[in-house]
């Protein structure tokens, strides 16, 4: 269980926070999708605001469109991802299956190296995120 919690560590905080994680009570689930659906609600406000300052300027209204198409792929993608709960609780409870069988060595180490890798990808997702979110709060279109 130790390799479990190095490699899927990111992926639970990630989770826990944005209210994904599969076995969240309902209340701590309600409650943390209301507050990213707030901020996301929160950042969609002024870009829509924006969106009237262009009028009938057709090349303005092309520039902010990909930053409010953005947010509300990301709303829609919350929403999703609550949606399809129990899928993500059914592949978790299968993981955890499959990490305490027993393993022929080669076996553990495609295992690990899945696990890496998928680790990896998680680290670079949140980190290409917020760089993305710095530099649009940095340099505003």
């Amino acid at each position: 269980m130790e390799n479990l919690r190095h490699y899927y560590d990111v992926v639970y905080k990630i989770t826990m926070l944005t209210g994904a994680w599969p076995y969240l009570k309902p209340t701590a689930r309600i409650l943390r999708v209301g507050l990213v659906t707030l901020t996301i609600i929160t950042i969609f406000i002024p870009q829509i605001a924006y969106q009237f300052t262009c009028k009938s300027n057709l090349q303005c209204t092309f520039e902010s469109m990909t930053s409010y198409l953005l947010t509300i792929v990301a709303l829609i993608k919350v929403y999703t991802i609550q949606l399809n709960n129990y899928k993500m609780k059914d592949l978790t409870q299968h993981l955890v299956v499959d990490w305490k069988t027993e393993k022929t060595p080669e076996q553990l180490k495609i295992m690990k190296l899945y696990a890496n890798t998928s680790r990896q990808l998680c680290l670079i997702y949140v980190g290409e995120k917020n760089l993305r979110e710095g530099c649009r709060i940095l340099f505003p279109s």
